[in-house]
C-alpha cells in the first residue's frame, strides 16, 4: 500500500540524495555505472529507480527488479539515523546492482555477496543484519483502521448465508458502514480550517497481477469503485497490475473485495455457461464480465442513494478524484471496449444484482503497506 504525503515526499528527497551521494563516493569508484536524475547509467543504458515507503512489520527494505524500486520501511521515515537508512540503501543497492550485472532474482548469493565485498560494505549489510536497536525510540501506529476493516468483513462474509434475505441485508449493512464513514470523514475534513489538520495521507496499494490486461480486470476495477477507491491498471514489466488509491480503509477492503472477485467473477461464468451452453468464446465471456460488473454497480448506486443523497455522492467522488490527481496528477484514461455478446451481457447484469461479497476472513498476512513519492 503506498501513502502519499509531505513527509513521505521529503523522506524520499532525503533518500535520492543519499543515494547520489553513496554513487559518488563510493559505487562509480569501483564499477562503470553512475547515478543522474533519477537513472542509474550503465552500458549506454539508463534504468529508472523508484522509491516507495511502505509499511511492513517483518522487513526494513527490498528491491523489485520488475518496477526498478526500492523501497523502505515506514518505520525508518520517523526514526531512522542518517547512518541507518544509508545502511539500508546499501543493501538494497547491492540487490539492483546484482540483477544489473547478473540478471534476475539472485537474491542473497554469491553474486550479491561479491558485491558488497568490492563495495567494502561488511558483514551487517551483506547479510542484513544490521542492529535496528540503532533507529529511534519506536512510536505507536493508530490501529483504528483494523476495526472497521474487520466488521465489514465479517458482514460480507455473513452474506454466504443460504437465507437470500439475510444475505442481502449483510451486503446493504456493509456498504451503509463504508458510505456512513467516507461521508463522516469528508464532513470533518471539511470543517477543519488549520491547512495541516486538513491534510490526508493518501494510500496506494497493489491487489492483483496478471500477464495481460483484460475485461475481467476492467470489470473488477469498476466493481471496486463502489468501494470508494481509485482503481487503476497500471503496466509493470512483463505484467499489469491493479493499484488501488484512496483512503486506507477504503483501500484494505478493496483489496479484500478485488481477491474475491478474482475467482468469483470466473466461477459465476462456469456456472452461467454450464445453464446455457450457447456462451462460447472470448466475447461472451467479457459480455458477461462487464455484464457483473454493470450489474453490481448498478445495485450498490441504489443503495448509496437510499442511504444519501446525489449531492453527497458527488461530494465525494470529487474527493476521491483528488486523492488519485495527488498520485497520478497526468494520469488519462484508455478505453476498453471488446467486442459485445447480448445475451452474455444480460446473463452478467442478471449475476451482478445477486453478487454478495462472502468469502470468509482469513488469517491476517503480513501486507506492504507503502508510501512515495
Amino acid at each position: 500500500m503506498l501513502i502519499y504525503n509531505e513527509t513521505s515526499i521529503a523522506f524520499i528527497k532525503r533518500a535520492r540524495e543519499i543515494i547520489r551521494g553513496l554513487f559518488f563516493d563510493e559505487i562509480s569508484r569501483i564499477y562503470p555505472i553512475s547515478f543522474h536524475s533519477r537513472r542509474i547509467h550503465y552500458k549506454n543504458f539508463q534504468y529508472p529507480l523508484s522509491i516507495v515507503v511502505f509499511e511492513n512489520n517483518s522487513k526494513w527494505g527490498y528491491f523489485d527488479f520488475r518496477r526498478y524500486e526500492i523501497g523502505l520501511s515506514k518505520k525508518l521515515m520517523y526514526q531512522a539515523s542518517d547512518l541507518v537508512l544509508t545502511n539500508v540503501l546499501r543493501h538494497e543497492l547491492a540487490h539492483y546492482l546484482t540483477y544489473l550485472f547478473y540478471g534476475g532474482d539472485l537474491g542473497h548469493g554469491k553474486e550479491f555477496h561479491e558485491i558488497c565485498l568490492n563495495l567494502n560494505w561488511g558483514n551487517s549489510i551483506s547479510k542484513a543484519t544490521m542492529s535496528l536497536h540503532e533507529l529511534n525510540k519506536e512510536t505507536d501506529y493508530q490501529k483504528d483502521e483494523e476495526q472497521l476493516v474487520l466488521k465489514v468483513k465479517k458482514l460480507l462474509a455473513l452474506s454466504n448465508s443460504d437465507n437470500e434475505y439475510e444475505s442481502q441485508l449483510a451486503t446493504k449493512k456493509a456498504n451503509q458502514i463504508i458510505l456512513d464513514y467516507n461521508l463522516t470523514r469528508l464532513t470533518q475534513i471539511k470543517g477543519l480550517t488549520n491547512k495541516n489538520e486538513a491534510e490526508e495521507d493518501v494510500y496506494l496499494i497493489r491487489a492483483l497481477e496478471a500477464k495481460i490486461k483484460s475485461a475481467k480486470l476492467q470489470a473488477i476495477s469498476e466493481i471496486l469503485k463502489t468501494f470508494f477507491v481509485s482503481p487503476i491498471l497500471n503496466i509493470g514489466k512483463g505484467h499489469v497490475y491493479l493499484e488501488l488509491i484512496g483512503e486506507k480503509k477504503n483501500v484494505l477492503i478493496a483489496e479484500y473485495v478485488a481477491n474475491f472477485l478474482d475467482k468469483e467473477l470466473d466461477r459465476l461464468f462456469l456456472i452461467s455457461k454450464k445453464n446455457h451452453p450457447t456462451l462460447k468464446g472470448k466475447a461472451a465471456k467479457n459480455s458477461f464480465f462487464r455484464g457483473v460488473q454493470i450489474g453490481y454497480s448498478q445495485k450498490i448506486r441504489e443503495m448509496h442513494l437510499e442511504r444519501s443523497n446525489q449531492q453527497s455522492l458527488v461530494l465525494l467522488k470529487k474527493d476521491i478524484e483528488k486523492k488519485l490527481a495527488y498520485v497520478y496528477p497526468k494520469m488519462s484514461s484508455v478505453s476498453f471496449s471488446p467486442k459485445e455478446n447480448g445475451d452474455a451481457l444480460s446473463l452478467g447484469k442478471r449475476a451482478g444484482q445477486n453478487l454478495n461479497i462472502h468469502h470468509s476472513i482469513s488469517e491476517n498476512k503480513s501486507k506492504s503497506i507503502f508510501l512515495l513519492q
